[in-house]
């Protein structure tokens, strides 16, 4: 990965993930068993997805830029709305937790380097929307928020919360030495009572039925977040957990609000 623009081919292990030949045998059976995986899972994890040496060089990227992160403290229901609906007290839609955390925005990110190279990968764009079932996928045209690197330090952490988005690609770049832990339960969204008691339960403290992860460096995790209530555990220790967030639409030219670019950035492109 020598010169000023890598070869995204040389970023991922394409003998375990065969994505650059998406008509061959071993890459059509991969995209059947991701997809099956999701399906039922609501969750997809690929270990190792990204090389050693692409690894090393993404987060050698995000060390150097992880100073220009733009940090907030978020109040918010799990619904992602500010808990002023007309809603029973005590009801999940009134509940408030926290989020604290940093983003550095696309445009503080390399143009010619490891991360940006792999968001702008056609093959890649191509896999996951074969994997999600769709007919095809276009980078976030967001400048800020189509490729973001979210940073949490000690203590800081994303509240329970549903995404707003159909899902969501992430790639860890450096996990932290303790905390951080990812924690989710699957597929609660349901619209109804048994979604209520479940959201409550969580908020409660009861832990009955969460995962928890805690991926290594160069796992690639594609989350369908809308459905399976999520969390990102206190991060403890002295080092940032950093995660490299590839946002991709199923219409070209998607953004962020001005308002959700100030909440998160700080500023509006």
């Amino acid at each position: 990965m020598s010169g000023s623009l890598p070869d995204a081919a040389d970023l991922i292990d394409l003998k375990r993930y065969p994505i650059a030949t998406p008509g061959s045998e071993a890459g059509r059976n991969l995209v059947t068993r991701c997809r099956a995986t999701i399906d039922r899972d609501g969750i997809l994890i690929l270990d190792d997805f990204a090389t050693a040496r692409a690894v090393a060089a993404m987060v050698d990227e995000a060390r150097t830029v992880e100073d220009q992160a733009w940090f907030c403290v978020h109040r918010h229901t799990v619904y992602q709305t500010d808990g002023k609906e007309a809603a029973p007290e005590g009801a999940p839609r009134t509940r408030l937790v926290t989020s604290d955390k940093g983003n550095v925005a696309m445009d503080r990110i390399p143009r010619d380097g490891p991360l940006r190279t792999l968001f702008d990968w056609r093959p890649l764009h191509r896999f996951l929307a074969a994997v999600l079932g769709l007919p095809e996928l276009h980078p976030y045209d967001d400048p800020l928020a189509g490729l973001m690197i979210n940073v949490n330090r000690t203590g800081e952490q994303l509240g329970w919360h549903f995404d707003n988005a159909e899902f969501a690609v992430t790639l860890m770049l450096q996990p932290p030495r303790a905390g951080g832990a990812f924690r989710y339960l699957p597929n609660v969204r349901t619209g109804d009572v048994a979604e209520d008691a479940a959201v409550l339960a969580v908020l409660d403290g009861d832990e009955t039925g969460l995962i928890d992860l805690a991926p290594p460096a160069g796992t690639l995790v594609v989350f369908r977040g809308r459905d399976s209530l999520h969390c990102v555990a206190p991060v403890t220790g002295p080092r940032s957990r950093l995660v490299g967030v590839l946002s991709y639409a199923r219409e070209p030219g998607q953004r962020m609000d001005v308002a959700s670019q100030m909440l998160f950035h700080g500023r509006v492109a």
